[in-house]
């Protein structure tokens, strides 16, 4: 069963087009299951095809758009009040009043609730905000339990655009996950065949994507993306769901396997791949190569040097941390797993303590005692080690030196041990 919906509609009307033709005609609206409605106003269709568990409609127009259309069959006084408002060059527009009254009389003809809000005819520097706010207002009107169906079929072009813009401002700043699976309806006039009706959903979703990619490849943040990528792509989505699990919980050490099942996954797109999925698999396709390397120590480099990019400067820093044990484990012949925790602290002091290259040595605490630092929730924890850990408003600054030492030795994780290192 169908959710409870809100339809999100306009009114427009561009009166001065040819005044022998009505502003809407008359149109056979086909639904894609086969059934008809004749209206000149879609909307109006939508609602009388039963297609929909409409309970609320939002109408967004302007205060010169055709508002006597809407009524002129049940109160013929009120159409022409409207038509002395908002017909002519000097037309004052549509009152407060009478569109309430056009609310009420819709509601009870269509049988749901009706909000109509007329705005500016013209959207300017002066005045987009503006009615970015008054939209945002119609929307605080949807329950969070209703589905959210647009129609974009009437209406100045800058309306649909602004409701765009307005749905996504909403989800997001008001966090209200309803109004992000927005479905996208569309009626077609065709004068000598049935006018059919198309719903394009797929739009709305390659919105959704976009986000959703976007919040993975900046902030691996994938488990809405791996959702969305499940149905058409497990092996995506699972390796993503992999990924950002390893990132958000520092487990770099992990982040080598999922990333290699990315690119398996990268080669085994399904046939035939949906467009959105291709382009989407180009993307991470440059994502894989740029996390790509020789040695666990460089890719774990590399992850660092991204999570920087994307303002993670803490987490950077523990990633350059890994690169750099890792670094130091394989100089010295060991792997992690065969060590214990202490083991790998004690050769860790060790081997840096005897580096002969003491402003490396330098270099290296403060890569160290800067992870202990952020792991630690500021705590100074460095007191016994040469070297300080970097401020927190050095984060940034200090980072990328600090790569760029590092960067050598995690391709050649051997060169650390050389007698003279340049």
């Amino acid at each position: 069963m169908s959710k409870p919906t809100t339809l999100l509609s306009f009114l427009g009307g561009n009166r001065g087009k040819d005044p022998k033709r009505p502003v809407y005609e008359q149109a056979n609206y086909r639904f894609p299951d086969g059934s008809e409605v004749c209206s000149d106003y879609f909307a109006e269709a939508i609602v009388r095809s039963g297609q929909f568990q409409l309970k609320q409609v939002l109408l967004f127009g302007t205060h010169t758009s055709v508002w006597e259309r809407l009524v002129q069959e049940a109160n013929l006084d009120l159409a022409s009040a409207i038509l002395e408002r908002t017909d002519g060059g000097m037309s004052t527009g549509v009152t407060d009043e009478q569109l309430h009254q056009v609310e009420r009389l819709l509601a009870e003809q269509w049988g749901v609730e009706v909000h109509a809000y007329a705005g500016d005819l013209a959207i300017n520097e002066s005045n987009a905000l503006d009615e970015l706010a008054a939209y945002d207002r119609m929307l605080a009107k949807i329950p969070d339990s209703h589905e959210v169906l647009f129609d974009f079929t009437h209406g100045f072009r800058s309306l649909a655009m602004l409701l765009t813009v307005a749905l996504r401002f909403r989800g997001a700043i008001h966090h209200q996950p309803h109004l992000r699976a927005v479905r996208l309806i569309y009626g077609e006039l065709n004068h000598n065949a049935p006018s059919p009706v198309h719903v394009l959903d797929d739009l709305w979703k390659g919105l959704q994507v976009a986000q959703a990619a976007r919040l993975f490849l900046e902030k691996f943040a994938g488990e809405e993306l791996a959702g969305m990528l499940e149905p058409d792509w497990p092996a995506g989505a699972k390796a993503i769901r992999k990924l950002s699990e390893r990132v958000q919980s520092n487990l770099f050490l992990e982040f080598e396997e999922p990333l290699r099942q990315l690119q398996s996954a990268l080669h085994d797109l399904p046939e035939p791949c949906p467009d959105w999925l291709a382009m989407l698999a180009h993307s991470l396709e440059r994502f894989h190569r740029r996390l790509t390397a020789k040695t666990l120590p460089e890719i774990l480099l590399k992850l660092a040097e991204m999570l920087m990019e994307h303002h993670l400067a803490g987490q950077a820093y523990i990633a350059l941390d890994e690169a750099l044990s890792e670094t130091v484990l394989i100089a010295n012949g060991k792997a992690s797993e065969n060590l214990t925790d202490s083991e790998r602290r004690d050769l860790f002091r060790e081997t840096v303590e005897q580096l002969p290259d003491r402003r490396l040595a330098h270099q290296i605490w403060r890569i160290h005692n800067t992870r202990n630092t952020v792991a630690h929730a500021g705590r100074k924890i460095h007191r016994d080690n040469p070297g300080n850990s970097v401020a927190p408003d050095g984060f940034s600054r200090e980072f990328h030196s600090l790569a760029d030492r590092l960067r050598p030795l995690a391709k050649k994780p051997r060169k650390l041990l050389e007698a003279r290192w340049r």
